[in-house]
């Protein structure tokens, strides 16, 4: 069998102030600060002569022939072929949009520029840390694991008994959203207390976390790799500050634990979000 080697590297994508950001429809500025980086990871994997990158972005997602676009820097930087290069965005709604912001006070033509100048960056970026992780290529080992995380997420669709299926942004309105359903139906007040119990979150979620730990051979950590299902909106629409959000704090934790780069890849996400609701950084 053929040794396996990996390397890491990391850089920063943050953009400029001023940037839109990506995630909520209802935010009509754009961002007026940065609370904490957003980082782009890239972890090379070597085996038999032939080598696979995986890239993770601090950002809401990216569009096709910007994806293909870093997919070719990476590969060309990292000496692997696009179609070996692998990138996930966190989907954080706290980070840049690709276009501008049309509600803006900010000129649209200045957005336009701000946003091109971080896409160069991030071009940029990604080129140097992919020689890098190239250039640090160490022989390892990896591991795996999962556990079950309950309590932290919820899909916010409930679907009730008439089976209506109602997108209820917070758990503490579900009960009054079920209610405010049966009185447009013009249900009897004491049947719908009766049937508006229990306001809970009954809709799927995948509580799965996964993780990876590549590892020298005497088994110092190199860079651990970590998958879990829930959207990163914490933060929301009034928030004008750019983060990473839960995947960013995630890392930092991990990170100042282990001494190794954590790179956060977001799971089937779809209607799941964090119990977590007081839109604020506490």
């Amino acid at each position: 069998m053929s040794a396996l080697r990996v390397g890491v590297s990391s850089g920063l994508i943050t953009p400029p102030v001023g940037v839109p950001m990506a995630g909520f429809g209802a935010r009509t500025e754009v961002s007026q600060g940065v609370h904490d980086d957003l980082h782009a990871k890239i972890l090379l994997m070597e085996s038999g002569g032939r080598r696979a990158a995986l890239v993770t972005l601090d950002l809401v997602g990216l569009k096709r022939d910007e994806m293909n676009r870093l997919r070719e820097i990476v590969g060309k930087h990292a000496g692997t072929d696009p179609t070996n290069v692998m990138i996930g965005c966190s989907h954080t709604h706290s980070g840049p949009s690709l276009k501008p912001n049309p509600m803006s006070s900010l000129p649209v033509k200045e957005q336009r520029r701000l946003i091109d100048e971080w896409l160069r960056s991030l071009r940029s970026t990604l080129g140097e840390i992919a020689e890098e992780a190239s250039e640090n290529l160490t022989e390892a080992r990896v591991k795996f694991g999962r556990s079950l995380v309950t309590g932290l997420s919820y899909n916010r669709r409930k679907t009730i008994p008439e089976g209506v299926c109602m997108l209820i942004m917070e758990t503490g309105r579900m009960k009054d959203a079920v209610r405010e359903q049966y009185r447009t139906w013009g249900m009897p007040p004491e049947l719908v207390e009766e049937r508006a119990v229990p306001g809970i979150p009954t809709g799927p979620i995948d509580p799965e976390l996964t993780v990876l730990r590549f590892e020298t051979l005497k088994g110092k950590p190199i860079a651990i790799v970590v998958n879990f299902s829930c959207h990163p909106v914490t933060l929301g629409p009034s928030n004008l500050l750019i983060s990473a959000d839960y995947p960013g704090y995630l890392r930092r934790l991990i990170e100042e634990a282990e001494g190794a780069t954590l790179l956060f890849t977001q799971g089937a996400s779809g209607n799941v979000r964090p119990y977590y609701s007081e839109r604020s950084f506490r």
